[in-house]
């Protein structure tokens, strides 16, 4: 999303963030937010990172899913 912000709308991104059904880890989340955006970790350790993680989808998936953005970029003549 950031590459396409900055190729699209010189690096405007809006980000709504809706959580708040987990009180105590929402603020894990938009810090991961924060991160991902900046392109930067800080030192806060998320007690639930491995958990979740372990339930990501396998590299197959993930593959896949580069390939239609890639396709999607390719359409639009991004790159």
């Amino acid at each position: 999303m950031v590459d396409l912000a900055d190729d699209l709308y010189g690096g405007r991104l809006a980000v709504i963030h809706e959580g708040g059904y987990a009180e105590a880890y929402v603020p894990f989340c938009g810090l991961a937010i924060l991160e991902a955006l900046a392109g930067k970790r800080s030192a806060v350790i998320d007690p639930e990172l491995d958990f979740f993680m372990a339930q990501q989808p396998d590299q197959r998936v993930t593959d896949f899913q580069a390939s239609l953005v890639q396709e999607m970029r390719d359409i639009l003549q991004l790159d």
